[in-house]
Order: C-alpha cells, then structure tokens, then sequence
C-alpha cells in the first residue's frame, strides 16, 4: 500500500469530528450513496483505462451531463489517517461538472457485498472476506448525516498493467522473493496478489546448499511480551552518529502510535553510548533498555536468529544466480540489503498482512510491480561509443535503491561498481 502524501496529510489533520459541508469539495473524500447506481468522480488525475460514454448523469450537479468512464486504484485511509484496504475502483463516471464524489453502496450490494452500519459509520464487507471499506467520516445535514471516507488515487500504479495479476510458479515466487520458506511464498503471493500456477515445487538447491549448514540458535523467553506491533525492538551492532535522524524516526513511530517500550542489546560500547543519548534532553526517549550478558547470544535470539536467516536466504540468492565466489565479496553488502527489504514483505504464520504493514509502513512501490529476481541480466544504456561500439553493458540485478521509481534499479556489473540506473522497458 502507499503512505499518504504531504497533502493527504493536510487534509486529514484538517478534518473536524463530525465535519461540515465544505470538506465535499475535497478530491479525496467521497460520499456514501445506496441509492446510486455507480460511482462518480470531480477529478479524473491518475485515472487509466479511460473510455468514452454515451450515457447521460444525473443528480451530482443538479442537470444531465455527459461523463467518460475511466478506472482507479485507490487506498483508504480512516478519519484518523490510518491505512486501509488498496483496491481497483472500475467503471467510475467522471464529469468536471460534478459537485463531489459519490460511491455507489447499492453496486456493491448488488455484486455479493453485505453492510452494517449505526450512527460512528458504515461499513461494507467483501463477499470472499478479508476485505472492507469504512465510511467514518460524518457530514451534518439539516434532517441527518452523510458518510463519507478518504480514498487516495494511487499514483504509482495507475498507469501498470494491473487488470491482470501475476501469473508464475510457486518456485518463481520463491526466488523473487529472496527464498523464503514454501508457506510464507504462499502468503506473500496472496497479499500480492500473485497467481500460483502450481501449489508444489520440487526442493530448491539454491537453498540446499546455502542454507544447510546454518546452525539453530536456542530461543529465551523475554520477561515483558509485547502487546502490539513495534512495542520490543531487538538490535544489534548499532551505531548512531545523526541526532537529526533518530529524533525524525521517533517521533514517526509516536506519530504511528507504536512507541517502543522496551529496547534489548548487548553491553558493548556503542550500546551504552546509545543509553546516555537516549535519555539525554534533546531525544528524551522513554523505553526500557535490556542488556544480555556477555557472550550469550541465546538471550538476544530474534536478532541473532535474524541474522542466520538473511545470511542464508543471501547465499541462496547467490548460488540460484550462479555467482562465483570472487563476485560474491563484491555484491554481498547488495545481497544481504535486498534480502532484508524482501523479509520485510513477506506474511508470517497467523497474518494477513507482511511485516511492512504490521508496523504501521507502506510496501515499497517496487513490491507493486514486477518483482525482478535477484542476478537477472539486463543491458544498460551508457549512450554513444563510436561509430561502432556497443551502446549498451550488460549488467546483474542486485536490488532496488531507496526513494526511486518502481521501475529503478542496482545494477552490478565488472567494469564498473554497483550503480543506480533505469532500464528501459
């Protein structure tokens, strides 16, 4: 899902409990009707799959207009600003004459989904579970009350090829996702909407021989569990020199609701440094810290266990690539980088959500597209070398940078080190 934008921001903090008339005017705020037979739109921005009507509207702005018919993708988030469901809106009329928006409760009702509702909101419910949309916003009106909610036009994907979703193999998946174990490839590809062409895949030797001289560390119990997502932070080898950083990463986790409460590390040097900073005026962080005894990594085990798991799936990554052992020095900081963002998006046992989503974070946008394996080739455009001379290097993908396009990439090649590109598609 996409974190809502700085204007996204604005508006939701401006919204008041109930709110008045004028936040109709909103582009992001759209209004309940049961009695609509589809959806209407005020702005077509990041509209796709756009088409011309003969139909004539009615209603919206008072007299009979003509409106085109054009699709979105959408993600809701609450009156409070919390994300919800991302969906695909079809068929939605859109005039430049209409008033607001409007979200037609009786299309839905009429294609399988059920609604409850009382005077907090309305709630539609998906017939195949799992999925819903809440109308929380409440408008007075002089005889009741209207009931809207925040949709945000995604504006990553609107112009993908989502009308499809991803056909592979239970072993394609596997591999694109950093070999993960069979049921959390099974998960994930749910949440990503991937389609499984097969439910059994014959055992990977990428991950035989990368994996099977990894060691189980013994787990300890923790005297405080955590009650919800983010309150227990393990970490090891951290070392924080950006004051302006960390105070920008707590007060984003006060901002989620999620504060931690309890910190457990090791006694090593940068370790009690981070302490005395931590409890100094200018961070004023108010977690507990736990420190394990020396030598004892049993006590710190779902760090550690962590680290055995990224290092195996890093190594098997490498071995599925065929990457010698003088290239694997080279790119294994890119390895092991990757490898991390792709354990963040994968579903653990008992969830319907990966573990970006369970801490109050958006998938990144790359995790909406196609996923790349990691060793693909691909040729990069370096511009004119002669009359003659390639116009292009083919290079190794080794990952996606940070705050890019979806559709950049990490691009690893002999002749020249790991550098930010974008292929052309």
């Amino acid at each position: 899902m996409m974190r809502p934008t700085n204007n996204a921001e604005k508006a939701l903090a401006s919204l008041e409990v109930p709110a008045n008339l004028g936040i109709l005017k909103d582009d992001d705020i759209w209004v309940c009707d049961t009695a609509a037979s589809n959806h209407f739109s005020k702005n077509c921005d990041d509209a796709y799959n756009v088409r011309n009507t003969s139909t004539m509207s009615t209603g919206m702005s008072g007299a009979s207009v003509e409106a085109t018919m054009m699709d979105f993708v959408m993600t809701q988030y609450s009156k409070t600003g919390a994300e919800g469901e991302r969906f695909k809106l079809t068929d939605v009329n859109y005039s430049k004459k209409f008033n607001y928006n409007l979200f037609s409760a009786a299309r839905c009702l009429k294609n399988g989904w059920t609604m409850t509702g009382d005077r907090e909101g309305i709630t539609l419910f998906h017939p195949k579970g799992g999925h819903k949309l809440v109308f929380d916003i409440i408008i007075p009106t002089k005889n009741g009350a209207l009931f809207a909610t925040m949709l945000k036009k995604d504006t990553e994907v609107a112009n993908a090829q989502i009308e499809k979703p991803q056909t592979m193999t239970l072993l394609q998946a596997h591999n694109k996702l950093g070999h993960c174990d069979i049921e959390k490839t099974r998960r994930t590809a749910k949440r990503l909407n991937w389609r499984l062409s097969d439910g059994v895949m014959d055992p990977c030797p990428a991950c035989a021989a990368g994996k099977v001289k990894q060691r189980n560390v013994p787990k300890s119990s923790n005297p405080h569990k955590a009650t919800k997502a983010g309150e227990r932070w393990y970490h090891d080898i951290s070392t924080i020199s950006d004051k302006g950083k960390a105070k920008a990463a707590k007060k984003q986790w006060h901002l989620r609701g999620r504060p931690a409460k309890y910190i457990r590390m090791d006694n090593s040097g940068e370790n009690k440094k981070f302490v005395e900073r931590a409890a100094s005026a200018d961070w004023k962080l108010t977690h507990k810290n736990e420190f394990t005894s020396r030598s004892t990594p049993q006590q710190n085990s779902i760090v550690e266990v962590q680290f055995a798991t990224i290092a195996g799936r890093s190594c098997a990554m490498c071995n599925h690539a065929n990457i010698p052992e003088e290239v694997r020095i080279k790119v294994a900081n890119e390895a092991l980088l990757h490898s991390t963002s792709l354990g963040n998006l994968v579903v653990d046992k008992g969830q319907t959500k990966t573990r970006n989503e369970r801490m109050g974070l958006s998938n990144p946008k790359w995790a909406n597209t196609k996923i790349r394996t990691f060793g693909e080739a691909g040729v990069v455009t370096r511009g004119k070398n002669g009359k003659l001379g390639d116009r292009g290097i083919p290079m190794m993908f080794v990952g996606y940078p940070i705050n890019h396009a979806s559709d950049s990439y990490r691009m690893y090649t002999t002749l020249k080190q790991a550098k930010l590109v974008r292929l052309e598609t």
